[in-house]
């Protein structure tokens, strides 16, 4: 039923618009995370047409630091952000795996206090892994080896128009 709700829906928009692209909604899934917390959960974007609410906020405490992990993206993005820390802190992304280094990108943003992680769904990603930064000083010493754990879920479609 909902597969044929969907379809419909898309021919509707092509009629309508001229073109519509239809992709499969995904998102990154944190809940094997030890501590961590979903501080909100909706839909993700307005053409988006999920299962049901997913978590799109999620805050880990640590006794230095805390870390907001934003969830947003047509494909699957994540936005780690340091939160409630010393400004000295920064983060600092790995890639010190074959799978993480090909199935996950990554970029420094903020001044070093938020790195941005986006699945790429290569050869040989099968939906799951581990994000892996590391929590450091100014001066480059280590505070921590953050190693988060992930599930990529495939969760309703969303549809782009292009057209008037």
């Amino acid at each position: 039923m909902l597969v044929a709700t969907v379809v419909a829906i898309g021919l509707g928009l092509f009629l309508f618009s001229g073109f519509v692209h239809v992709g499969q909604h995904a998102y990154f899934d944190f809940a094997g995370v030890e501590g961590i917390e979903v501080q909100e959960a909706g839909r993700m974007q307005e053409r988006a047409y999920p299962f049901g609410d997913i978590p799109l906020e999620y805050v880990l405490k640590r006794p230095s630091y805390e870390l907001q992990l934003i969830v947003y993206g047509y494909s699957p993005h994540v936005d780690v952000k340091l939160i409630n820390a010393d400004e000295k802190v920064r983060l600092s992304a790995k890639t010190d795996d074959e799978k993480t280094s090909r199935c996950v990108a990554s970029l420094i943003r903020e001044n070093y206090s938020m790195v941005v992680f986006r699945w790429l769904s290569g050869q040989g990603c099968d939906g799951s892994g581990k994000l892996r930064f590391d929590v450091t000083t100014q001066d480059g010493v280590a505070i921590a080896h953050e190693v988060l754990p992930f599930q990529i879920v495939d969760d309703g479609y969303y549809f782009i128009l292009d057209g008037p």
